[in-house]
């Protein structure tokens, strides 16, 4: 498991503006899923999110087994969908066990 986080420092010590956490695929060895990004509102627009995913992607790298990292995102979050896409992670498909008419999770794959 891997953890990155973004903090600022302050007069009173320190606040996280941003984080994201990888793991291993329990099923397979060669795949990381990366979870859980999040970023302070008041930090969004700063490239903050990129940097995060692009750290996962680093850290995924330096595995030799690892050869995807996966994520799952849901298809009404069109801020988080365009920061993936940017980083070049590509949608195959919906996550199983969906509920009809609630949003949709959709699974993303970048390919190492």
């Amino acid at each position: 498991m891997a953890c990155f986080v973004v903090c600022r420092l302050t007069q009173e010590g320190k606040d996280d503006i941003g984080l994201v956490r990888a793991a291993y695929d329990p099923e397979s060895i060669e795949q990381v899923w990366l979870l859980g990004m999040w970023v302070d509102p008041i930090s969004r627009g700063q490239a903050l999110g990129e940097r995060l995913g692009r750290a996962v992607l680093d850290w995924a790298r330096q595995i030799d087994e690892v050869s995807v990292v996966k994520l799952e995102v849901f298809n009404n979050n069109r801020p988080a969908i365009d920061l993936y896409e940017r980083l070049g992670f590509k949608a195959v498909g919906h996550a199983q066990g969906q509920s009809a008419g609630q949003p949709q999770e959709v699974e993303y794959h970048y390919l190492l």
